[in-house]
C-alpha cells in the first residue's frame, strides 16, 4: 500500500523541483510582469494612501485659514477669541507636525520601494515597521489637529456679533 503513495510522490516532486529549477534558468515575459505586478500594486497603494492623507491636509489648512479670518473678524467686533485663538495655534502645530510625517512616510516608501529583492527580509521588515508607526503617528497629528480646530470652532460660536443668530422676524 504504501508503495503506491511513495512512487507518485517522487515523481511528484521530482516534477515540481524540475519545474522550480527550470523556472529559475529561464525568464519569459510573463514572469517578468507578474513579478513585477506586486511591486505595481504596492506602488498603486501608497500613492492612494499619500494622496489621501495630504488632500486631508489641505483640507484641515483651509479650515484653519477660514477660522483664522473669522477670528479677526470676531476680534474687529470686539469679542473674546483667547481660547480660540489657543486652540488654532495648537492646530497648526499638530498639522505642521503632521506635514512633517507625511515627508517621512513618503521617503520611508520611496526607500522600500527601491530595496531590492535580494536584501535581507529582515531590512524590509525594519522598513516596514517604520512606516507603519509612521503612518500611525500621522493618524494621531492629524486626530489632534481636528480636535483642536472643532473646539476653536466651538469656542466661537455665540461670540459673534457679525449677523444675527436667527433670521425669524421679531414680532410686537
Amino acid at each position: 500500500m504504501t508503495k503506491k503513495f511513495i512512487v507518485p510522490s517522487i515523481v511528484l516532486s521530482l516534477v515540481l523541483f524540475g519545474a522550480s529549477v527550470a523556472g529559475a534558468q529561464t525568464t519569459t515575459p510573463r514572469d517578468q510582469r507578474e513579478a513585477s505586478m506586486p511591486k505595481a500594486r504596492l506602488e498603486n497603494r501608497l500613492h492612494l494612501v499619500n494622496t489621501r492623507f495630504q488632500n486631508v491636509i489641505s483640507m484641515m489648512e483651509s479650515v484653519a485659514n477660514r477660522l483664522t479670518s473669522r477670528i479677526e473678524k470676531i476680534k474687529g467686533a470686539g469679542g473674546n477669541t483667547v481660547e480660540s485663538e489657543r486652540l488654532l495655534a495648537e492646530a497648526k502645530v499638530s498639522l505642521e507636525a503632521a506635514k512633517a510625517s507625511l515627508t517621512a512616510l513618503t521617503q520611508a516608501t520611496t526607500q522600500a520601494l527601491n530595496m531590492e529583492s535580494s536584501q535581507k527580509k529582515q531590512d524590509l521588515r525594519n522598513t516596514l515597521s517604520n512606516m507603519i508607526q509612521m503612518s500611525k503617528t500621522l493618524k494621531d497629528n492629524l486626530k489632534e489637529a481636528r480636535n483642536s480646530l472643532s473646539k476653536a470652532i466651538g469656542s466661537l460660536r455665540g461670540m459673534s456679533k457679525i449677523r444675527p443668530g436667527t433670521t425669524t422676524p421679531e414680532t410686537n
